[in-house]
């Protein structure tokens, strides 16, 4: 029987080669029996790059068929697509009802395996074609007609552009998933990884060089400089690591809608593809950063995570390695479950919170269930509050009996302004220079903002020589120099850089000239016109209070009296 399931019903793509083989090598273990052949894995354990490729056929259709997409009209180009996947059925099928009893049954397997891959080759590069028309290195295709495709001047060009992304469609892969009533897996499980799509030479070459990290950034970049001349083969694969990062990232543009603000992280794009590749009655079961509750730049991710669904979140930390050996202790993690909700049912999130043991997730009794509408109440992005320990659940629940942050019946109200973005691809990057001037403005970083101060000790990396020519930031004083205007925002803020700080936020004031905040470091909060300084002298105590349970700065920021 495990047999059976492992050929039949689990089904795995990696990027990595060694991943797919251990991945097998693992089963083939598991379901081993004495006398008979390794199962054929080949089919359901595949090697490629789940990103790059087309996930569904709805995704296909979108992109032949934009005008169907906007109206919600049935697609002619489905059925020719559904048709080239059909001509694998008979293979497929002849793999299914292979026993594997034999070393000639599982080269059957085998042969039809490689049957089912041709068959599907139209759909394949119909696919390839879709994907290089999305970037937009050919014209994107305007039919699925089969001599078309065989025929289309880009054909080559696609098939090089998939092959340089590892591409996998997984309607081509796994056709027999994909062609059915409700397609989509029943079940999918992972843990992607949480690092950043933006390639960063730093991360390259600390694996090559491990004392890099403790060098001042000037001398980090003579460090990696020198280490491109000394070592021309690991130059040459930072070259092309960057290249593929480069071409990643523009596919990421086109191909995910709800990857939302701030970096490209990794984790953020696969969260988008399994709820896309999940049958509607299916289940997601997924291991992500903290952030992916909390964070601002999630919140497209979350409304579709919630979209007709429950979560179920274990607000994790990894004390003593328990979840990861080689992670920091401190890290918080969130492991979610996504269900499908009945229609008459409202979504919503149940908490399980401080989970810090194998054995306190097993024993867990104590649960908070929050509908999207209080979610939605709580924040603008509909933030997952993070508890930290279970006895904090009762203190939440008293805190919502009270005004929201977000409400406004508190004496004072805000709003969330990350108006500057001076980073390397921010709009803002060419009012700043990296070589300070007398008369300059610096830039503010994470590091330089600590509680009720501004940090001079660590290095500005960004300067503005000419911040008089920001519109909207700056006037010019009695005296001729540039300074706030009075309506831009006093007050500054950013999160803790380590995940055991007692703060939920750090913040401090701006003075009127010499520095500005920077979109993905150090956002502020622009005040309601005319409020008094002692009244935001207040927020700026509030937010910087110690923390006692986790929450979230909504994007409308109030205070009732009985919080002050």
């Amino acid at each position: 029987m495990r047999r059976q399931v492992a050929r039949r019903c689990v089904y795995g793509v990696d990027a990595n080669h060694v991943s797919v083989e251990l991945a097998r090598l693992a089963i083939w273990i598991h379901t081993f029996v004495p006398g008979l052949p390794l199962s054929f894995l080949d089919h359901s354990l595949r090697w490629g790059n789940s990103l790059t490729g087309i996930g569904t056929l709805n995704e296909a259709i979108d992109l032949l068929d934009p005008k169907a997409a906007e109206t919600g009209a049935a697609s002619l180009f489905r059925g020719e697509i559904e048709a080239f996947l059909d001509r694998a059925g008979d293979a497929l099928r002849r793999l299914a009802r292979t026993t594997e009893a034999t070393v000639a049954d599982v080269k059957t397997a085998r042969e039809a395996n490689r049957e089912a891959e041709a068959a599907v080759q139209p759909a394949r590069d119909l696919f390839d074609l879709l994907v290089a028309g999305r970037l937009g290195e050919i014209p994107m295709p305007i039919t699925a007609d089969e001599d078309a495709i065989a025929d289309d001047p880009g054909l080559v060009v696609a098939r090089e552009l998939g092959d340089d992304l590892d591409a996998l469609h997984f309607p081509v892969a796994f056709p027999e998933v994909f062609v059915r009533d409700r397609p989509g897996f029943d079940c999918i499980l992972g843990n992607p990884p949480w690092d950043k799509v933006l390639f960063e030479p730093q991360q390259f070459w600390v694996t090559r060089s491990p004392g890099l990290n403790t060098l001042s950034e000037a001398r980090r970049s003579e460090k990696i400089n020198e280490l491109r001349g000394a070592r021309p083969e690991d130059a040459a694969a930072e070259a092309e690591l960057k290249a593929s990062r480069e071409l990643l990232q523009d596919l990421i543009e086109q191909a995910y809608p709800n990857r939302g603000r701030g970096h490209y992280d990794f984790a953020k794009l696969f969260a988008e593809r399994a709820v896309n590749l999940v049958r509607e009655t299916g289940t997601v079961g997924y291991v992500l950063p903290a952030s992916s509750l909390l964070l601002g730049g999630w919140g497209k991710l979350r409304e579709l995570w919630f979209a007709g669904s429950h979560l179920l979140a274990a607000q994790a930390r990894n004390t003593r390695g328990w979840l990861f050996e080689d992670v920091h202790q401190s890290y918080s993690v969130a492991l979610l479950s996504r269900t499908p909700v009945l229609e008459s049912a409202r979504s919503s999130a149940t908490l399980i919170p401080g989970v810090t043991s194998l054995e306190a997730l097993k024993g867990a009794d104590l649960d908070i269930t929050l509908t999207i509408d209080v979610l939605r109440s709580l924040s603008d992005s509909v933030v997952v509050p993070w508890i930290n320990h279970p006895r904090d659940a009762s203190l939440f629940e008293s805190m919502r009996s009270e005004p929201s942050l977000g409400g406004r019946e508190g004496w004072i109200t805000g709003h969330h302004d990350a108006r500057w973005d001076f980073r390397s691809s921010g709009p803002n990057r060419r009012s700043a220079s990296t070589t300070p001037s007398r008369d300059s403005w610096r830039v503010l970083m994470t590091r330089h903002v600590v509680p009720f101060g501004i940090s001079e000790a660590a290095a500005f990396q960004q300067y503005l020589p000419s911040p008089s020519a920001l519109r909207g930031a700056t006037a010019t004083d009695a005296g001729g120099e540039p300074e706030l205007v009075e309506e831009h925002p006093l007050i500054v803020m950013r999160h803790p850089s380590r995940n055991d700080d007692s703060r939920t936020l750090i913040a401090t004031a701006l003075p009127s000239s010499g520095f500005l905040h920077n979109k993905g470091y150090v956002h502020a909060i622009r005040q309601a016109p005319g409020a008094p300084t002692d009244t935001l002298l207040a927020l700026l105590a509030y937010l910087n209070r110690l923390r006692v349970t986790g929450g979230c700065v909504a994007s409308s920021i109030g205070i009732s009296p009985r919080q002050s």
